[in-house]
């Protein structure tokens, strides 16, 4: 039994979209545009971006699937324009990693490093690279004896093995 003077609006109904909207509105300018600032910059986050280029071409050979099993011309079409849809937020995506590269972001990748490399992970941990793989670099793990991955787009930075030279010790990028 609801409270006496509560209103509770489902989650998807119209009411409860014009509260959302009445009080984004009711928000501080400033609260809003860094709230937009912030949204965006989380959206084209280049591993954020690398990660949703994966998923949508995963969407995309699933549709491609479905296309060719279609039996009735509607379907078809149906997953015609899905085809297109997906293709455009990749382009998309892929446009907004292009130019983080462009504004000097820098994407790790399997020719970059070598067994023996020192990765720093997105955490600021720094670990040794045991293993060079396709997609991540394998690592120690927790605990002695095992390994773990980190994939590139979690890389941060990268120091060649240390040499040690009349003592000193130092790591080069």
């Amino acid at each position: 039994m609801p409270e006496y003077g509560v209103t509770h609006a489902p989650a998807g109904s119209r009411s409860r979209r014009r509260h959302d909207d009445r009080q984004a509105e009711a928000r501080p300018r400033g609260r809003r545009e860094a709230d937009d600032r912030t949204g965006v910059r989380r959206r084209y986050d280049v591993p954020t971006t690398l990660h949703q280029i994966a998923r949508l071409e995963s969407d995309m050979r699933r549709t491609l699937r479905t296309m060719s099993h279609a039996t009735s011309e509607p379907a078809r079409e149906a997953a015609a324009e899905s085809v297109r849809n997906l293709q455009d937020r990749i382009d998309e995506r892929r446009g907004a990693v292009a130019t983080a590269k462009r504004d000097g972001a820098k994407l790790w990748g399997p020719d970059d490093l070598a067994p023996g490399w020192s990765v720093v992970a997105a955490g600021g941990e720094v670990l040794p690279v045991l293993r060079v793989n396709a997609k991540s670099v394998t690592v120690p793990g927790p605990r002695a004896g095992t390994t773990r991955t980190i994939a590139y787009p979690k890389i941060t930075d990268r120091y060649a093995p240390v040499a040690t030279v009349a003592g000193s010790t130092e790591g080069t990028h």
